[in-house]
């Protein structure tokens, strides 16, 4: 689907400008949502306008809805040659367990990781 992709796009440029995206599920409760939040220190959520978010954010945390980051890909933009700032060490994203063990931990994933997974999408 168009939004689909429209996330996807979102996702990799986010690490591609230093950003560090944390993906969660639709199905998370408001205090598994907020616990993240707080213990990843959020900048910036986008939500899909199938999710509602009944939180409270932090003052210093944006939201960005389906709707504004259509807005952003209805926009057009010139790009030149963009320079890259990250390195194969730098944080490119996190994922966090289920908590099985306890409180659910956030897992930083180097950039690294994302040539490694090349391998498994094209033999899988």
């Amino acid at each position: 689907s168009e939004a689909g992709l429209q996330f996807v796009v979102l996702y990799f440029s986010a690490m591609a400008i230093g950003f560090v995206p944390i993906a969660s599920l639709a199905l998370l409760t408001w205090q598994e949502v907020n616990y993240i939040i707080e213990d990843a220190g959020i900048a910036l959520i986008y939500q899909s306008d199938l999710t509602e978010l009944n939180i409270d954010l932090p003052d210093d945390c944006l939201l960005l809805s389906e709707t504004d980051l259509k807005h952003v890909f209805e926009q057009e933009v010139v790009i030149g040659s963009i320079e890259y700032t990250t390195h194969q060490e730098d944080p490119a994203f996190i994922t966090y367990t289920s908590g099985s063990s306890g409180r659910a931990k956030g897992v930083v994933h180097a950039h690294r990781v994302i040539l490694g997974r090349e391998p498994i999408r094209t033999q899988w």
